[in-house]
C-alpha cells in the first residue's frame, strides 16, 4: 500500500471515530432531562380540573416532542399510591 492510500484510510478513520465522539458528546451534553409524575388522584374541584390537566397536558406534550423523559408516575391519594413505569 503506497503512502497516499495509508494517509486517506488513516484521515477517514480518524474523521469517523471524531463524528462517533461527537455525537456521543452531544447526546450526553443535550439528553433529555429525566423527572418522576406525581399524579394526585384525590377529588378536585371543576375549577381547579382545568387548571392541573392543563399543566399534565403540557408535560405529556414534552414527553412526545423527547424534550422530556418520563421514568416513572406515581399516582397517589388518601387511599395510598402506585408507582407504574414508563
Amino acid at each position: 500500500m503506497n503512502s497516499l492510500n495509508l494517509r486517506l484510510i488513516k484521515t477517514l478513520g480518524l474523521g469517523w471515530l471524531a463524528y462517533g465522539l461527537s455525537g456521543v458528546a452531544i447526546s450526553v451534553a443535550f439528553a433529555a432531562p429525566t423527572v418522576t409524575l406525581l399524579v394526585d388522584r384525590s377529588y378536585c374541584p371543576d375549577a381547579e380540573w382545568q387548571r392541573l390537566m392543563s399543566r399534565y397536558q403540557a408535560l405529556y406534550d414534552d414527553y412526545s416532542d423527547k424534550t422530556l423523559n418520563i421514568k416513572t408516575v406515581v399516582l397517589f391519594s388518601e387511599l395510598g399510591e402506585e408507582a407504574r413505569t414508563v
